[in-house]
């Protein structure tokens, strides 16, 4: 077993003024940054606002490159904010 880092970024599908983004939009820019991720759809809410949200999921030793998305997503997708989680896990591959 190795102990690893596990992120996971929630980004909203939709800013402030309305304009919403595609779920397409945030892997292609999550395959720019990240060589392997879990990419999942979901319902968040915001000061009281409800959106869609898709949620990266990603384990590795570095977040560094993680952090780098995470800012890049939050500036094309004009977010107010982008919810990052992190946590330490173990990692087994079979």
């Amino acid at each position: 077993m190795d102990l690893k880092r596990n992120v996971r970024i929630y980004i909203g599908l939709e800013d402030s003024e309305g304009e919403k983004y595609s779920p397409e939009q945030v892997k292609r820019l999550a395959d720019r940054f990240l060589e392997g991720y879990t990419f999942f759809l979901g319902e968040g809410a915001w000061k009281g606002t409800r959106e869609p949200v898709a949620v990266i999921d990603w384990a590795g030793d570095m977040p560094g490159r993680i952090f780098d998305f995470a800012k890049e997503a939050k500036r094309i997708l004009n977010q107010e904010s982008i919810l990052v989680t992190l946590g330490p896990v173990e990692i087994l591959f079979f």
